[in-house]
């Protein structure tokens, strides 16, 4: 898996406003919560943790 690339892929999701990529998480059965509050870092960080398993 090519996390640089799939960064860069993620640049162009229709959900980017403003640069910032939008997230739909969910919160709790039946919920979510949008949010362009979430670091590249992080991203990068449950990628390679996803990888790894």
């Amino acid at each position: 898996m090519d996390i640089e690339a799939i960064i860069d892929t993620l640049q162009t999701d229709k959900k980017v406003k403003d640069g910032k990529v939008r997230f739909v998480l969910p919160t709790q059965i039946g919920a979510v919560t949008v949010t362009d509050q979430v670091p590249t870092d992080v991203i990068r960080q449950v990628l390679r943790q996803m990888q790894a398993s």
